[in-house]
């Protein structure tokens, strides 16, 4: 064995060029052509590359090996209780573990409720049915739409006004609502549509669909008259004040929408509407 490594060094890391009778700073009796003075140099170059080549093999087997931890490799870290077990993993980009998302969201009740209200409040205020009895009485001031917001209700009398009249010239009004996110405490911003259509000759809704989804999207667009995108910022808060038992028996929740701001947007030539991430300011 010893032998065998001997020969391998050797024929590594010797020269035939120093296996001959040559000798440096004989010239020309005692020196060949190969026993140049470059030749002192090819020990060191010989080593160095074999390090380099060691070097970048072993890099290239330690990146293979963290990218492989980094997409499959999972660490299960229990808390200090020792009641709840997170799962994390390795981000490969920012070199850091990180929390895995949940499958499943945890929201407090609160906000669901509120998201549900707000959901109700753009129903009573945007959707614009072909009864103006009904109408009226919806924007009454005794009616949930006032209670949910009585300072907006008093600011949004021209609204009321524009809205009544476009029904009596045969226009009617349909809401869609992509998504209410809530930002932090008590504000949430609403992206909605707003879809004029043609008053309908008889009670039949001009959308077949009963249900708004995609295809519903569909039918309103192509029955619209005119289709806004408008995103929204509301401040919602449980805090109304009721006057009357009615009232109180009508808004149970106290809810109370006390700013409601609106910025029209754009949709870009050839983008898809359904998507609300792309829309811009």
């Amino acid at each position: 064995m010893a032998s065998f490594l001997r020969n391998i060094f050797s024929s590594v890391l010797k020269y035939k060029e120093q296996r001959t009778n040559d000798a440096l700073e004989a010239y020309p009796e005692r020196l060949h052509v190969s026993a140049l003075p470059e030749r002192r140099f090819l020990k060191t170059s010989r080593v160095l590359v074999i390090l380099a080549l060691l070097s970048i093999a072993l890099n290239f087997a330690l990146g293979f090996v963290y990218m492989k931890m980094a997409s499959s490799v999972h660490a299960i870290i229990k808390s200090p209780d020792g009641q709840i077990t997170r799962l994390y993993q390795l981000d490969p980009y920012q070199k850091e573990i990180k929390p895995v998302d949940q499958a499943r969201a945890y929201i407090p009740f609160w906000q669901l409720i509120t998201e549900s209200l707000i959901m109700e409040y753009m129903n009573l205020r945007f959707t614009v049915i072909p009864n103006m009895e009904e109408m009226r009485y919806r924007w009454s001031a005794n009616e949930k739409l006032a209670l949910y917001g009585v300072e907006i209700f008093n600011a949004t009398s021209a609204e009321r006004e524009i809205t009544l009249s476009n029904l009596q010239k045969g226009r009617i009004q349909d809401v869609f609502v992509y998504s209410i996110k809530h930002i932090s405490d008590n504000l949430y911003v609403v992206v909605y549509d707003l879809f004029s259509l043609k008053r309908p000759l008889n009670a039949m809704s001009p959308c077949p669909c009963l249900e708004k989804d995609k295809e519903c999207l569909q039918c309103l667009r192509e029955n619209a008259l005119q289709v806004l995108r408008i995103k929204a910022f509301v401040r919602a808060s449980f805090d109304a004040k009721m006057r009357t038992r009615d009232h109180f028996l009508k808004n149970p929740y106290r809810f109370n929408i006390y700013e409601f701001i609106t910025y029209p947007q754009t949709i870009r030539e050839g983008d898809l509407w359904t998507d609300v991430d792309l829309i811009k300011d």
